[in-house]
């Protein structure tokens, strides 16, 4: 599944996200990040409805990747570049988004 690779990957360290966009063709831009978390989130949005239905997907989960979203949506709304670069990886919004995704990865079974 596609939302988890991403993920793994967001809940890496800053280290092994750095070499994950080397490896992409994307190093030095974070951008990949963003755009790969937003297709896979809303692609697993738009597929849950019959999900739901079984209660097969925990709502902390579902939480996380909200939160991620909105972190997303935020850092892209900022009228400049800062976060979209590897030098940012070490700022707070990053953090938070590694945490989170750690979380959601902990939280995918009920």
């Amino acid at each position: 599944m596609q939302l988890l690779k991403i993920l793994t990957v967001l809940a890496s360290t800053e280290a092994e996200q750095i070499n994950y966009l080397i490896k992409l063709g994307t190093f030095p831009l974070t951008d990949e990040f963003a755009l790969e978390f937003d297709d896979a989130y809303q692609f697993f949005l738009s597929n849950i409805d019959e999900r739901k239905k079984d209660n097969s997907i925990n709502k902390i989960f579902l939480d996380k990747l909200n939160e991620i979203d909105l972190i997303f949506i935020e850092m892209s709304n900022v009228n400049s570049n800062i976060f979209w670069n590897v030098s940012s990886l070490n700022l707070t919004e990053w953090s938070k988004i590694r945490k989170l995704a750690k979380e959601a990865l902990s939280n995918i079974s009920n």
